[in-house]
């Protein structure tokens, strides 16, 4: 059987973020492979963000990654 690499990623607000809310979009995403039972993850890779400094968040940022920066 020949299997397609398929992939999604989704960006989600940290504000009014619920269990539920989380587990909906998992559904959704697992229903755009065909269907819910044909979706089947191979990587299931959660990113947590975190709140941007202040003088970044008055420019508009939602959010901030890094990595090695101080």
């Amino acid at each position: 059987m020949a299997s397609t690499r398929m992939s999604a990623a989704v960006s989600m607000t940290g504000h009014d973020q619920t269990a539920d809310s989380i587990q909906q979009i998992v559904k959704l995403v697992l229903g755009r492979a065909g269907c819910l039972m044909c979706g089947r993850i191979a990587r299931l890779q959660v990113d947590f963000l975190s709140d941007p400094p202040t003088d970044i968040a008055k420019l508009g940022a939602h959010s901030f990654e890094h990595e090695g920066l101080k």
